[in-house]
């Protein structure tokens, strides 16, 4: 009898189950600019950067979609990805979803009973965001301007949002009679066109190793 009863509440337990969509996972490497491609800054900004990401976030329009008769509000929750390939965005057992992808929230569902997809009342506008690690890292190349025939070149690497001084290092390169240069650091290669006292036009051929 005491079996049969466990039977019966571990039925009901796993008949109640919220069914999720998996979070949406991948890690990447972000480059700007893309290498081989030509650009011009000045002083003080970023050369070439590069940095790591985990997964994407949705950023919903208003922090709310309104179903059922009531607002759930979302804050920066993690993208998931349907069994279709929709993007889903959900809250405990309620899932609003994009069932075109095209950036708007148009439907929804109750994840604990898995029943059809129904359409929002409102289609609500989001956009996705890289998610960064706590332990990500971000590697940047600043121009420090140009003294005589040599421009300076700061490398810095980022831990989460905070800079190591451990890991920056500041290098000064002599341009050639034609002002041109190749810029080498740690397997990363700049070639720089002209550089003056307030930017720089460059390409980036290799990164960092």
């Amino acid at each position: 009898m005491r079996k049969i009863n466990l039977l019966i509440i571990m039925a009901i337990l796993m008949g109640g189950c919220t069914k999720l969509p998996p979070e949406y996972k991948q890690t990447k490497e972000d480059l700007f600019p893309k290498i081989g491609t030509i650009n011009t800054i000045e002083i003080g900004e970023n050369m070439f950067s590069k940095t790591y990401s985990i997964g994407k976030k949705i950023i919903v329009q208003g922090n709310k979609v309104h179903a059922k008769d009531r607002d759930f509000v979302f804050n920066n929750d993690k993208l998931r990805i349907t069994k279709e390939k929709y993007n889903a965005i959900c809250y405990s057992w309620f899932c609003a979803v994009d069932t075109t992808n095209d950036g708007f929230l148009d439907s929804w569902w109750d994840a604990k009973v898995d029943k059809n997809i129904l359409p929002l009342t409102e289609k609500v506008a989001y956009r996705l965001e890289d998610i960064r690690s706590p332990s990500y890292y971000k590697k940047t190349s600043l121009y420090q301007g140009k003294v005589n025939n040599k421009i300076k070149i700061s490398y810095r690497e980022f831990s989460g949002t905070i800079a190591r001084p451990a890991f920056t290092q500041d290098v000064e390169y002599q341009l050639n009679t034609d002002g041109t240069a190749t810029l080498g650091f740690k397997g990363l290669r700049i070639e720089v066109l002209t550089a003056t006292n307030t930017n720089i036009t460059y390409k980036v051929t290799h990164d960092y190793k």
